[in-house]
């Protein structure tokens, strides 16, 4: 199992903009990210209030899968979505135009940080 999250605490010259856990160690870095199978892991606890409320900013929220490919993104096809999450612009959860979104079928995680999906 992977966890993985964007890495809001690289460095502005570093491309590896997400982080990336195997069976819960061994922390990774990749430029970006290619998933299969995506279960969001909502944000939640002390450390998202701390965050909304413009405090530091910490991992609470991630992405789980069993299928994980870094640093190289196959070609993004016309029907993905546009995954949204900025706590620093008042959003509670991973969402599409304010819809919700839990279980992506595939994920693209891409090296500017920005992440599209299929349902």
């Amino acid at each position: 199992m992977f966890k993985f999250y964007r890495n809001l605490n690289a460095q502005k010259t570093s491309n590896n903009k997400w982080s990336l856990y195997t069976n819960g160690s061994a922390l990774e870095h990749a430029i970006c990210i290619y998933s299969t199978n995506v279960t969001i892991k909502q944000p939640s606890g002390k450390a998202f209030i701390n965050c909304l409320s413009g405090g530091n900013r910490s991992v609470f929220a991630w992405f789980k899968s069993d299928n994980v490919i870094t640093n190289k993104l196959p070609p993004l096809p016309k029907n993905a979505i546009r995954i949204n999450f900025n706590p620093k612009k008042g959003d509670k959860f991973f969402h599409n135009n304010g819809v919700q979104i839990n279980f992506l079928k595939q994920v693209w995680l891409t090296n500017k940080g920005e992440c599209f999906g299929i349902e």
